[in-house]
């Protein structure tokens, strides 16, 4: 008779879809079939703890730790990274001094040419075959200069820049099929472009089953265990198009008092005050919010909510879609193309302009728990067989290999 129960073998099915085959093996293969050194670079990697800067770190890990020969570029002087690492001074974009004078894309401009000046010296002493960049005027300006140091420029459209941006580039990476076919229906050669979503760090985020911690984990953060707790995360600045007040909004015209409302995003003092001051007046008690929290703070909370929500009408991708749904949480969002692929069979694709919509799906969720549990697992499966490291590393070994080969 088997021993093995069937928890215990769906949880080895994963892993072995997580690290399928023999690590050493692979690394040992990558190493043969890769010849060229790897340049992953980020303007304001170590400071900023999300988008572009979030993908630079987690890709550079991933293929270091798959035998890729990579070297990650940031602007913080120290950086707990698993990689080889090299900080670069720079002009950062939150800087005081600029922060109240410039507008944020000057300061973000300020702080990429700043960091490339810093770049090439590194360029000068070390050979790289390719150099790997979601900053977009950092990539427009090294692209300027491939012939002088003998590298290619990847440009990855982090920002969803579109086609007429990317058409600047030899090598183009873009998040999701849609993004491609939006290209070639508009006439664009995407000879050279390549689809690679980003890596979910499924080791990291993943689901607690265990109800006794759960209850422990959310007494500890101020939450009783027959809460109905949807999490959001995102900028709290006004400017911001994550539209987290759309969020708090429904939540009140829900109507629902066991729904909690809870925030974690990034801002500064004032946008804290001001996003604090209208969530509290439209929920009360029922909302609380969290900023500049930590990778392991951010795990507790998508293991201890119901659900998460995203209320961004058109985003490049959303890393936060892959760690919720790593956590195993069901997805409520917009019915964008690019994030219903994401999600997948994961959630719920509505249509956040609608007044209403959100808030009646949220009291749909809280009342039918067989429909989350199936979601959560539905989402948990999507991302590791979909977006896990070793199918994202292949993506980007193909995608070096076709580098070099031209």
């Amino acid at each position: 008779m088997n021993s093995v129960t069937p928890r215990r073998a769906l949880r080895r099915a994963e892993s072995d879809r997580i690290n399928p085959g023999s690590s050493s093996d692979r690394r040992t293969e990558i190493r043969e079939n890769l010849q060229g050194r790897v340049a992953i670079a980020s303007s304001g990697l170590g400071y900023v703890n999300r988008g572009n800067e979030s993908w630079a770190l987690t890709v550079a890990e991933a293929l270091h730790q798959s035998g890729v020969p990579v070297t990650l570029f940031g602007s913080k002087p120290s950086l707990p990274a698993i990689c080889p690492y090299i900080a670069v001074k720079n002009w950062r974009r939150e800087q005081p001094l600029t922060r109240g004078v410039l507008k944020w894309h000057r300061r973000y401009l300020l702080e990429q040419v700043s960091f490339e000046l810093g770049l090439r010296r590194s360029l000068r002493r070390h050979c790289y075959d390719i150099i790997h960049v979601a900053d977009p005027i950092l990539a427009l300006r090294l692209s300027k200069s491939e012939r002088r140091f003998a590298y290619q420029v990847v440009y990855k459209d982090g920002l969803s820049l579109g086609p007429s941006w990317c058409d600047k580039f030899n090598f183009v990476q873009v998040l999701a099929p849609y993004y491609l076919e939006l290209a070639k229906a508009e006439g664009y050669d995407t000879t050279g472009w390549f689809t690679i979503p980003h890596i979910a760090d499924v080791e990291h985020f993943r689901p607690v089953t265990d109800q006794d911690l759960i209850g422990k984990m959310r007494f500890e953060k101020r939450l009783a265990p027959t809460d109905f707790v949807v999490l959001a995360v995102g900028d709290l600045a006004a400017e911001s198009n994550k539209r987290l007040d759309w969020i708090l909004e429904e939540v009140a015209l829900s109507r629902d008092e066991n729904i909690r409302c809870v925030i974690v995003g990034q801002s500064s003092s004032r946008e804290f005050e001001q996003f604090s001051k209208s969530a509290e007046r439209q929920l009360g008690q029922r909302v609380q919010i969290h900023t500049n929290v930590s990778k392991n703070q951010m795990a507790e909370w998508y293991q201890i909510a119901d659900v998460f929500v995203h209320a961004a009408l058109r985003e490049p991708f959303g890393i936060v879609f892959l760690e919720a749904m790593a956590s195993g949480l069901p997805i409520v969002a917009h019915r964008f193309p690019v994030t219903k692929w994401i999600v997948g069979e994961g959630g719920v694709a509505i249509d956040m302009t609608a007044c209403g919509d959100l808030g009646n799906t949220l009291k749909t969720l809280h009342g039918n728990r067989d429909l989350r549990l199936r979601l959560g697992e539905n989402a948990r499966l999507r991302v590791v067989d979909t977006f896990g490291p070793a199918q994202i590393v292949r993506l980007y070994e193909e995608l070096y290999r076709y580098v070099l080969s031209h």
